[in-house]
């Protein structure tokens, strides 16, 4: 048995449609045993003889395959069976990541930028199985990363449910119009903007820059987010079906 520690680094994408989540995937090497030159979430062994801890993992991962310094990075689960590796018997220590836009440029060829939904399903992962050298559909990813993106994305979605976690996707400087579009964008819903105003004012977490842009209407105020850590909200997020 083998264990392995896989990233999903999520983004906002502002500038598809309101604001698109976005997961990042690195290409497997071409010398790979396994599903060679194939894309997937960024992952790899935990070193037990160098790693004293699981954190030790991710940071050597975020180094050399991310490149990406995370806003925020968290544990979400522990998979491991028989069946998610053709090598044999294996376990992965999923964790979900989230950095900025404006943090999340590229650093190798071997990465790119996908559209998380259409990861986020077991039903490509079931066209993946039983050929170790390719992907099969599109979205197929290798192993179980799929069942995996599924996961992360759920974890995220759950949390913009009731929690301040989603501010890690933001600007350091931005304005509520843009935050509420982050929440939608996670809950594919559309939200009551009164309440939601109310709901992030009353966390503290934002605070008047004093700078005003001019739109249409009123001039829209430019918050500064001093987060932390995650904030729990009093009640959760409510509003309507996006169409």
């Amino acid at each position: 048995m083998f264990a392995t520690v896989d990233v999903a680094l999520f983004r906002i994408n502002p500038d598809v449609g309101t604001g698109q989540l976005e997961l990042l995937l690195w290409r497997r090497k071409a010398d790979s045993d396994t599903f060679p030159n194939c894309f997937a979430l960024p992952g790899g062994y935990v070193f037990e003889n160098t790693d004293e801890q699981l954190q030790d993992t991710v940071s050597r991962l975020i180094i050399n395959k991310v490149g990406v310094e995370p806003a925020h990075i968290e544990q979400v689960c522990t998979v491991g069976n028989a069946k998610r590796d053709p090598r044999g018997w294996s376990m992965t220590v999923l964790h979900l990541a989230l950095v900025p836009f404006s943090r999340s440029a590229l650093v190798s060829d071997e990465q790119c930028w996908v559209p998380a939904r259409h990861y986020a399903n077991s039903t490509a992962q079931e066209q993946n199985k039983g050929d170790k050298n390719q992907q099969n559909n599109d979205h197929a990813l290798p192993f179980d990363h799929n069942q995996l993106v599924t996961l992360a994305v759920e974890r995220l979605s759950s949390k913009a449910l009731y929690t301040s976690q989603p501010l890690y996707l933001a600007e350091p400087t931005c304005s509520l119009p843009e935050l509420q579009r982050i929440y939608e964008e996670l809950l594919q819903n559309k939200l009551h903007k009164k309440a939601f105003r109310d709901r992030l004012l009353a966390t503290n977490l934002l605070v008047d820059t004093g700078k005003r842009i001019q739109g249409r209407g009123s001039p829209t105020v430019l918050y500064h987010i001093q987060q932390t850590g995650i904030t729990t909200f009093e009640r959760v997020m409510q509003g309507h079906k996006k169409d």
